[in-house]
C-alpha cells in the first residue's frame, strides 16, 4: 500500500507518464530515437550553420529530457516488478491498482526497451526484463 501512496505523490512519475504519452501520440518521432544517448551530439559538433546548429541543440534538449523521463518511468516499473517477484509487494493489490497503466506503459515503451537492449555502443540485454515479464503476465 505504501508503494501506491508514494507513487500517487510522485510528480516526476506523472510528468514522465505525460512525456511518454506525448511521444507515443507524436507520429513524427519514433520512441527508439531516445535509446541512443549520443544521437545528436556528433551532428551538433559538425554543423557549421548557426541556425541549423541551434535547431539541433533544441532537438537534443528535447531528446535528453525524453531519455530522463523514460528512464525514470521504466526504473519505477522495474522496481515494482522486482518487488513483486521478491514478494516485497502484494502482486494482487498492485495488479488491481495499476494493471492498465502498467500494461499500457509497457506497450508504449517496448520499442525503446528493445532498442536499449540492442544498442551497439552499449548493449543492455537484460534491461527491464522484470517489467516486461510482469506486463506480459498481467496483459495475458
Amino acid at each position: 500500500m505504501k508503494f501506491i501512496m508514494d507513487r500517487s505523490r510522485d510528480e516526476t512519475f506523472f510528468k514522465s507518464i505525460n512525456v511518454i504519452t506525448k511521444i507515443d501520440s507524436d507520429r513524427s518521432t519514433d520512441i527508439r530515437f531516445y535509446a541512443d544517448k549520443n544521437t545528436l551530439h556528433d551532428q551538433i559538433q559538425e554543423e557549421k550553420d548557426e541556425t541549423k546548429r541551434n535547431k539541433l541543440i533544441t532537438e537534443k534538449e528535447k531528446h535528453d529530457s525524453g531519455i530522463k523521463c523514460l528512464t525514470y518511468l521504466l526504473n519505477q516499473y522495474e522496481y515494482m516488478a522486482v518487488g513483486i517477484k521478491k514478494e516485497i509487494y502484494d502482486e494482487e493489490l498492485l495488479k488491481d491498482a495499476t494493471k492498465s497503466s502498467t500494461v499500457a506503459a509497457y506497450k508504449i515503451t517496448k520499442p525503446f526497451i528493445t532498442a536499449i537492449r540492442e544498442n551497439l555502443s552499449s548493449p543492455r540485454p537484460t534491461a527491464y526484463k522484470e517489467f516486461e515479464a510482469l506486463s506480459k503476465r498481467w496483459g495475458a
